[in-house]
């Protein structure tokens, strides 16, 4: 008789990607995915969202239980004013939710790579190419100090404030004020240059040392000596807030310093804490 995995399921389902398909699938409700206990339970698996009416699938991926790693994609279901909430996925589950189900396609063992295994699972099922993925697979990025999930795609600002010629400061909306556990962009419209920094803080009072240094006579920084030059050519904004609170910004800002070749071509002076895949 084939071994049998924690959900019931013979455990050779896992070896064969293209065979895969949930035992069952769980139905959208009042914004969120109805799991029994035993599926929301259910850790170092691979899920599939599937959108019953185009076929269209979403592939991830989870090491702790499957509740938790839902917590965000609920919050992007609930929350379109958010850029976690902006991907297509989330706005076409919040157009039509009866369209959608989850289910787990498999369990991962502890000795075989969870990440190659979505890789295989997202190809698989068409899921980059053809679905809702905004990437091939890779996971979460991982340093001494903590995990993040990263975003799918490189995010862009849903909104630039520029820094007043005057004031030198930049005009936040007071929403965009008390802002905060997020990784934000300054922009150099001229040269297309980035610097990219992360608050942990509400966000005005991150960009209030920005400005004092900004005003500063002498500033030995090349961003800030050439805001004084050309404050007309300079933005920020707010470039990615993780859905999860314990996200580490530290990651999340590595990882866009490079998306944005904000040290390479930029104004960063470092390329952030050393990245690790997990």
């Amino acid at each position: 008789m084939a071994a049998m995995n924690a959900l019931g399921s013979p455990a050779a389902k896992k070896l064969n990607a293209n065979s895969l398909t949930p035992d069952k699938y769980y139905p959208l409700a009042a914004g969120q995915f109805a799991l029994t206990p035993t599926a929301a339970k259910a850790s170092r698996v691979i899920y599939v969202i599937l959108n019953t009416q185009t076929n269209q699938r979403y592939v991830g991926k989870t090491e702790q239980e499957l509740r938790q790693r839902l917590r965000a994609h609920h919050f992007g279901i609930a929350h379109p004013e958010k850029e976690a909430g902006k991907k297509t996925l989330y706005e076409e589950i919040r157009e039509n939710p009866q369209d959608f189900q989850i289910g787990i396609l498999c369990e991962v063992d502890e000795e075989e790579d969870i990440i190659e295994r979505e890789k295989v699972c997202i190809a698989e099922k068409n899921a980059y190419e053809e679905g809702y993925n905004e990437t091939r697979g890779g996971g979460a990025q991982k340093t001494g100090c903590g995990t993040a999930v990263l975003p799918e795609g490189t995010p862009t600002p849903k909104k630039y404030y520029r820094l007043d010629g005057e004031s030198l400061k930049f005009e936040f909306s007071p929403a965009a004020k008390k802002a905060k556990n997020l990784v934000y962009v300054i922009y150099d419209k001229e040269t297309g240059k980035r610097y990219v920094g992360k608050t942990k803080q509400e966000l005005i009072k991150r960009f209030n040392s920005h400005h004092s240094l900004i005003a500063k006579e002498n500033a030995d920084f090349e961003l800030y000596q050439e805001m004084q030059r050309r404050p007309q050519d300079f933005f920020a904004g707010i470039l990615y807030q993780p859905p999860g609170e314990k996200d580490d910004l530290e990651v999340l800002e590595a990882y866009l310093i490079e998306k944005k070749s904000a040290y390479e071509e930029g104004y960063n002076r470092t390329r952030g804490t050393k990245l690790n895949f997990d």
